[in-house]
């Protein structure tokens, strides 16, 4: 059986939902690859630095993770890494029908790479880093679904980026 896996994604920022499948994926398997992908052409909130920081922080207590970063396909790291298993957080229809396709397409580009489909938990489903960012944007209290490390790093770039705009 293998004991190593990869979690990809943005983790912009990392949330209670992306923490909930960390931790149920640690009941499976021994050993994760939290990978973050730093694409150049995705803008996102919290640069690579600072994504990592916030999950190396908010995971802490959980054994056995390393957090790496990525700026290829998830096929080509995964190959490179010699793990062909990919774990994917589904929390709705949408949801499915967009790893569907990256599922279908990662097959073509590398048939050895496989992937595992876990379902958000009920209390979950809702929660997206999208939805916190725009929550904690207008000053709604996002505590129920970010660890403290994040609330506090969602508020100071909040207050940076409205002085920016300024």
């Amino acid at each position: 059986m293998n004991n190593l896996v990869i979690y990809p994604g943005t983790f912009d920022p990392i949330t209670y939902g992306h923490i909930d499948i960390i931790r149920r994926t640690k009941n499976i398997f021994k050993n994760i690859i939290v990978a973050v992908i730093d694409k150049p052409n995705f803008k996102t909130m919290f640069n690579l630095k600072e994504r990592k920081n916030l999950l190396k922080e908010s995971t802490k207590n959980i054994k056995n993770i390393l957090i790496l970063s990525f700026n290829d396909l998830i096929v080509n790291f995964a190959s490179s890494k010699k793990v062909f298993l990919l774990i994917r957080g589904i929390r709705d229809n949408s949801d499915l029908n967009y790893e569907m396709n990256f599922y279908r397409i990662n097959k073509i580009l590398n048939k050895k790479v496989e992937t595992i489909f876990l379902f958000s938990s009920n209390k979950f489903s809702y929660v997206s880093s999208s939805i916190i960012k725009e929550i904690s944007y207008y000053g709604g209290n996002v505590k129920k679904f970010v660890p403290k490390n994040v609330c506090k790093a969602l508020s100071n770039k909040i207050k940076s980026l409205k002085k920016k705009n300024k």
